[in-house]
C-alpha cells in the first residue's frame, strides 16, 4: 500500500475499514425488510436464472420479456442447495445482498488510496459516502442485478490497476475475465467489452503492458464473453418462449444515428440522464469525475507535496472514465427508443453503476484539498456547468409527457423531489442541487469544515435512499399481507397452472417464487393458444374463462392489483379436475 503525505496504511486504518465495513453490512440488513419479490419481470428473470443454475425443476417460466443475464443469479444459485423454503430463501437473498453491498466499502478504499492517491482518512470516508449513495442503499431489499454488478464494476477498476502494476502475476491477468464477468452480469455492459477489447488490442501494439499480460487478458476476455453467450442460450431456451429485444437490432440503430427525430431524441436523452447524474448527487458525481480527469491528466487529486500520480493510476482513471461513457452512451440509446415514462428520459439505474466512483473520488478532493481557494476555483466550476445544465433541462424537457409517471427505482436519487406536483421535477431537482452544493461548498470553502461538509452530504444521502427503502418494503409488504396462495393452491392439488401475463403480471413474479414445486406457463391471450392445463391464473372476472365453462377455485384478494383492476383468480377448466374439485365442495358459487 502506498504512503502518502497522511500516513502509513497501519493497523488503526484496517481496523476502521473493518469496521465501517461490518457496520454498512448491519445497515443494509436493517434496512432490507422487503417479505419477497415484486419486480415482476427483473426479478423474474434474475431468480428464475439462479433456479434453473441450481438444477431445480421446474423451471421458473418467463412470458415474453427482455432476457435477464445470469452473473447475479450464479451467485444466489447455491442458496436453492441449502432451502427450499421460499421465505428462508428470500431471507438468505437479502443477506447475500448485504454483504455484496457492503463489499463496496473495501474495493472503494482501495480505489482511493491507489488511484487517487487519497490519505488514508479520506479514502475511507469516501468510499463510506460512496457506499450509502441512494442508488446503492436502496438496491438491497430487491434481487437485481445491481447488487452484483455496482462492486463488480469497482473490481474492474482495480483489476485494470493491477494489470499496470501489480507484481503478483494472477492479478495482472484479471482484467479481461472481470470485464467478461461485469458482461454477464447486466447487457448494459456491452460498450464496456467493447472498449477493453479494443483497449487491450492498442496495448499489444504500443507495449503499454507486457504481450503477455495484454495477450493473456484479451484471451480472457474473449473466452469469457464466448460462455456468457453460451450460458445465454441455454437460458433462453429453457426459460424464455419469446425475448423481446427492446434495444432493436442494426437497422434500428442506424436510423436511431441518421433520422432528424432519432439524433432529437438522443439529444433529448443525453441531457435528461447528464442532469439527473449532476443533481442526484448534489454535484459529487461532477466533482468526483473533475478529480478522475485530474488524475487521468497527471496532476494530483491531493495538492501539496504528495507523489504524482503514477502511469498505472492515470490509464486507470481514464479507463474508468472511457467505460462509463460507454455505459452512459448505451442508456442514452436505450431509453431514446424505449421513452415510455417520464423517467425514462432521465434514467439514472445504468449510470449510478459508477457513481460510488464519482462520490468517492469527490469525497477525497473534499477532504484532501488543502489550498482552499483552488477548492473554491473546483466547486464554483461545477456549480455554474450544473446550473447551465439545469436551466437547459427546464427549458427544454417536458417532466408529464407521459402524464407524470415516474418510477422511483430507475432515479432513487430522486426519491425525495418526486414528492410534490410531477410538472415541477426538474425544478425541484435543479434547486435542491444547486443549494445543496452550495451548502458543501459553503462548509468546505468558507467555514474550512469540509468535514461537516461530508456529514451533510451523507445524512442526505441517507434520507434519499430511505424513500427508496420505504416503498421497497410497503409494497413487499402490501403484497405478502395475509398472502395464503401458495397453501391453498397445495390443498387444491394443483401441480401446473397457467398464468394470464396481462391480466396476473405480478402474480408471474410472487405465485412462482412463492410456489416452487408448481410448473406454471405464462401466456398472453391472443398472441399464444392457452396452456392445456386445467387451472389458469388470471382476472377474477374474465368472461373468456367463464364463457369457455372454468369455475373458479379461489379469489386471491391479499395480492394487490391497480384501482379499478379486478382481483386475481385461479380457474379450473371443464375436466376432471373440475369434476373432481365440484364434487368435494372446493369451488366457489357460480
Amino acid at each position: 500500500m502506498p504512503t502518502t503525505r497522511a500516513g502509513r496504511w497501519g493497523w488503526h486504518s484496517r481496523a476502521a475499514l473493518v469496521v465501517a465495513t461490518v457496520a454498512v453490512v448491519g445497515l443494509h440488513l436493517l434496512a432490507a425488510r422487503s417479505a419477497g419479490p415484486t419486480i415482476i419481470n427483473d426479478e423474474a428473470g434474475y431468480l428464475g436464472n439462479a433456479r434453473w443454475m441450481a438444477g431445480q425443476d421446474p423451471v421458473f417460466a418467463m412470458p415474453v420479456s427482455p432476457y435477464y443475464s445470469w452473473g447475479y443469479s450464479a451467485v444466489v444459485a447455491p442458496l436453492h442447495w441449502i432451502t427450499r423454503d421460499p421465505g428462508l430463501r428470500w431471507q438468505l437473498i437479502l443477506v447475500v445482498n448485504a454483504v455484496l453491498l457492503a463489499s463496496l466499502v473495501p474495493l472503494l478504499h482501495r480505489v482511493g488510496r491507489v488511484v487517487l492517491g487519497a490519505a488514508p482518512r479520506a479514502a475511507l470516508v469516501g468510499a463510506v459516502v460512496g457506499a450509502l449513495s441512494p442508488g446503492v442503499l436502496g438496491t438491497g431489499g430487491q434481487a437485481v442485478a445491481e447488487d452484483l454488478s455496482l462492486p463488480l464494476v469497482v473490481v474492474t477498476v482495480l483489476t485494470l490497476h493491477a494489470a499496470l502494476a501489480s507484481r503478483r502475476p494472477w492479478a495482472r491477468l484479471a482484467f479481461g475475465p472481470t470485464v467478461a464477468l461485469l458482461y454477464a452480469s447486466h447487457p448494459r455492459f456491452t460498450p464496456v467489452v467493447a472498449l477493453v477489447g479494443l483497449g487491450l488490442v492498442v496495448a499489444l501494439v504500443v507495449r503499454l503492458l507486457p504481450r503477455v499480460v495484454a495477450g493473456a487478458n484479451l484471451v480472457g476476455l474473449i473466452s469469457g464473453v464466448i460462455l456468457v453467450r453460451i450460458v445465454d442460450r441455454l437460458l433462453v431456451e429453457a426459460r424464455w418462449p419469446d425475448v423481446a429485444t427492446l434495444e432493436g437490432g442494426w437497422d434500428e440503430l442506424v436510423a436511431q444515428l441518421t433520422t432528424a427525430e432519432g439524433i432529437r431524441a438522443l439529444g433529448r436523452s443525453t441531457l435528461g440522464q447528464g442532469w439527473y447524474l449532476a443533481v442526484g448527487t448534489l454535484g459529487m458525481a461532477v466533482v468526483g469525475g473533475w478529480g478522475l480527469v485530474r488524475i487521468a491528466s497527471g496532476r494530483r487529486l491531493v495538492r501539496g507535496d504528495g507523489p504524482q500520480p503514477t502511469t498505472a493510476a492515470r490509464v486507470t482513471a481514464l479507463g474508468t472514465m472511457l467505460m462509463a461513457l460507454g455505459v452512459f452512451a448505451a442508456s442514452v440509446y436505450f431509453f431514446s427508443r424505449n421513452d415510455t415514462r417520464d423517467d425514462h428520459l432521465i434514467y439514472g439505474r445504468h449510470n449510478e453503476s459508477f457513481i460510488p466512483i464519482w462520490v468517492t473520488s469527490g469525497v477525497a478532493l473534499l477532504l484532501s484539498e488543502p489550498v482552499r481557494a483552488r477548492l473554491a476555483r473546483t466547486l464554483v466550476a461545477v456549480g455554474a456547468s450544473i446550473a447551465v445544465v439545469c436551466g437547459a433541462v427546464i427549458a427544454t424537457l417536458n417532466p408529464v409527457t407521459h402524464g407524470g409517471v415516474y418510477a422511483l427505482r430507475p432515479i432513487a436519487a430522486l426519491s425525495r423531489v418526486l414528492e410534490g406536483d410531477p410538472d415541477g421535477v426538474f425544478v425541484r431537482g435543479s434547486v435542491v442541487a444547486l443549494v445543496g452544493l452550495a451548502a458543501v461548498a459553503g462548509l468546505a470553502v468558507l467555514i474550512r469544515r469540509p468535514t461537516v461538509a461530508v456529514a451533510v452530504l451523507t445524512v442526505w444521502f441517507g434520507w434519499v435512499a430511505l424513500s427508496r427503502v420505504e416503498q421497497t418494503d410497503r409494497s413487499a409488504d402490501e403484497a405478502y399481507r395475509g398472502w395464503d396462495v401458495p397453501q391453498r393452491l397445495d390443498r387444491l392439488g394443483v401441480e401446473r397452472a397457467a398464468i394470464d401475463v396481462r391480466a396476473a403480471p405480478v402474480a408471474v413474479v410472487t405465485y412462482q417464487f412463492g410456489r416452487p414445486e408448481v410448473r406454471f406457463v405464462p401466456y398472453v391471450p391472443g398472441r399464444d393458444r392457452r396452456p392445456d392445463v386445467p387451472f389458469v391464473v388470471g382476472s377474477s372476472t374474465d368472461p373468456d374463462l367463464a364463457r369457455a365453462g372454468a369455475r373458479l377455485a379461489l379469489v386471491d384478494e391479499a395480492m394487490p392489483t391497480p384501482d379499478g383492476v379486478p382481483a386475481l383468480g385461479v380457474w379450473v377448466l371443464p375436466g376432471p379436475e373440475l369434476d373432481r374439485l365440484d364434487a368435494a365442495g372446493h369451488l366457489l358459487p357460480e
